[in-house]
């Protein structure tokens, strides 16, 4: 699921850029605008966007106390389009 949602993350556009770090891999345009926090069942994507601004129809994406971060929970194949969806409207941000 990693890398299918990388190589979607990558293809946003020409300047994005890979950054991993030991507890993380960030993405970059500009500035960090999504990151993914790996796991055994699934990964945690992170990204750079409010709840206020975000098109988020299933309301899935939950809002954190820091900065204008949002994160959502991938576990499924079958959620990648719509998380992409997600992290699209953050790099458009960025």
């Amino acid at each position: 699921m990693y890398s299918d949602l990388k190589s979607a993350v990558l293809g946003l556009g020409t300047d994005v850029t890979v950054h991993p770090t030991k507890t993380y891999i960030a993405f970059h345009h500009k500035q960090a605008f999504t990151g993914f926090h790996l796991s055994k069942s699934g990964f945690r994507v992170d990204f750079r966007a409010k709840i206020s601004e975000l098109k988020d129809p299933r309301r899935i994406a939950k809002g954190v106390s820091h900065d204008n971060w949002s994160i959502i929970t991938v576990n499924e194949p079958s959620e990648i389009p719509y998380a992409l969806s997600l992290i699209r409207q953050a790099y458009e941000r960025s």
